[in-house]
């Protein structure tokens, strides 16, 4: 691993004596009631390797760390969304949205618009690395765990690490990232909404609005409905439907 994270070959990977079948053959267990092959064992063995790869907390933060900077967005309309979603409709500036870096999206409403219209099942969203982010990972990934040697033996046992690697990465690191982008960037575009809100409340004209009254206290219909977005910020979804009616409400005024 600490090749992974130096980016350089301080740690050498020791060569095994058998090729990765032969020294399978010595873990079959003559007794067992399943036949056992090496190249399940090998299946075996490449299962519980990736596992642990996929938790491995610095290759996590790799993983989040290259979504962050690499990660695209598409949307795909369903059925229904199809039928519904027209050029007058207010998601229909993204109803074909395709290859869209999340980088771009950081600073507008947008993907609070696209996860609305997920939840109406209107559209379908995917985040996701490109090929070259993924492919750049992937051969940094291989470097670091690979062997020196030319050896046919050698390039059997890296053949088996890069079946490792590409099953950490599909099964574990990269699910596991798409998730966590996901919500990186619905809380990254929440605290930028806020902060809008926030700054609009510095321009309003606190007179021109009708108050509310309660126990003595006077509150203002803006202070009213921003404090309400503010209060529910932590409670994900509530926040994201209060904040759309405050900046709503103080961009008619």
């Amino acid at each position: 691993m600490q090749n992974f994270v130096s980016r350089d070959r301080s740690n050498f990977v020791d060569d095994q004596e058998l090729n990765p079948l032969t020294c399978a053959e010595q873990f079959i267990n003559p007794d067992s009631a399943i036949p056992q092959t090496p190249d399940e064992l090998l299946r075996r063995a490449r299962m519980v390797l990736a596992t642990e790869l996929g938790k491995d907390p610095l290759l996590k933060q790799a993983m989040r760390d290259l979504f962050k900077a690499e990660a695209q967005i598409s949307v795909h309309p369903t059925e229904r969304g199809i039928n519904k979603i027209d050029e007058h409709h207010p998601y229909f500036n993204f109803k074909y949205l395709h290859h869209k870096p999340i980088s771009q999206m950081l600073d507008s409403a947008q993907f609070l618009h696209i996860l609305a219209a997920e939840s109406e099942l209107l559209v379908n969203v995917s985040i996701y690395l490109t090929n070259e982010a993924k492919g750049r990972f992937e051969r940094q990934f291989n470097d670091a765990f690979a062997s020196d040697s030319y050896s046919d033996i050698a390039k059997a046992w890296n053949e088996e690490r890069s079946r490792v690697i590409q099953e950490a990465l599909d099964q574990h690191l990269i699910p596991v990232g798409t998730k966590w982008c996901r919500e990186w960037l619905r809380e990254e575009v929440e605290d930028a909404l806020s902060i809008h809100c926030g700054n609009k409340l510095k321009e309003v004209r606190w007179p021109a609005f009708p108050c509310y009254r309660s126990r003595n206290i006077v509150i203002d219909r803006v202070t009213a409905a921003a404090c309400r977005c503010f209060s529910l910020r932590r409670s994900r979804r509530p926040a994201r439907v209060y904040a759309f009616r405050t900046c709503s409400f103080l961009g008619q005024r």
